[in-house]
């Protein structure tokens, strides 16, 4: 996050509240694209970061080791509680030198789309694979970790 990003958020919150709360949806690893993950550490909010991806949901952990007040969920969110079918790229793809960074991060719950990205990762053969996965409706994720507000909502999803 830029220091100017940071500045504008600091005016609109009070980032230091001990009981700051935040809600990250889409967490990914902690780190690649993450605005928040700097504040999080820095201010030792509370949190619930969710991420569906097994492989990218232990990198998130590991990226927040020792972090206090931090509540991992690998988990979907969708309309439903119970297990959906999310659409995500294997974890063996991450050795390959073609393989996008990024690209790990593109997981859904719809279906592979006609996206630039997309069309260009399967010209080179990479391929979404469908895999059953816990989910849980945003309201069921909040009563499951007893959370009675949300300063802070971040979302960063695919679809």
């Amino acid at each position: 996050m830029s220091k100017n990003a940071e500045t504008k958020l600091n005016d609109y919150i009070k980032l230091e509240k001990p009981d700051f709360q935040v809600v990250q949806i889409g967490a990914n690893d902690g780190k690649m694209a993450d605005p928040i993950h700097n504040l999080i550490k820095k201010y030792k909010w509370n949190g619930v970061l969710v991420e569906p991806v097994t492989y990218i949901f232990n990198k998130l952990k590991n990226n927040y080791k020792g972090v206090e007040n931090i509540i991992f969920e690998n988990c979907a969110i969708s309309d439903k509680t119970g297990v959906v079918d999310f659409y995500q790229f294997p974890e063996e793809y991450e050795n390959d030198k073609e393989f996008p960074f990024w690209a790990p991060g593109m997981g859904s719950l719809l279906k592979p789309f006609d996206s630039p990205g997309h069309r260009n990762l399967k010209s080179k053969n990479f391929t979404m694979i469908k895999k059953p996965t816990n989910s849980l409706t945003f309201n069921d994720l909040l009563e499951k970790h007893k959370i009675t507000k949300v300063d802070l909502l971040q979302i960063d999803i695919e679809g």
